[in-house]
């Protein structure tokens, strides 16, 4: 071998930062757009959930007072909110 082949050996090639400062700029902007995607996502299914919520909400108080009037003499209101306490947290 020669000297300059034993020194070409040794000799690190130098890091290139300009594809490094690429790289993570590339990194940067795909989490930032992500972000913001996920929170226009929240932001239109947060407004369907609620209006969601509000209509099952009220479809469920309709059909207990409908419930509770139908079987007003088979169960109290107290034991009924007591089983639907247990159902649903079970």
């Amino acid at each position: 071998m020669s000297v300059e082949e034993k020194s070409n050996k040794k000799r690190k090639k130098a890091p290139n930062y300009k594809a490094n400062l690429l790289l993570a700029g590339c990194c940067v902007v795909y989490i930032l757009l992500n972000l913001l995607a996920s929170y226009i996502f929240i932001l239109l299914e947060g407004q369907n959930d609620l209006v969601q919520q509000k209509a099952s909400s009220k479809e469920f108080a309709i059909a207990r007072e409908t419930f509770m009037a139908e079987n007003n003499h088979c169960i109290s209101e107290e034991s009924l909110e007591a089983f639907l306490h247990v159902s649903l947290s079970s």
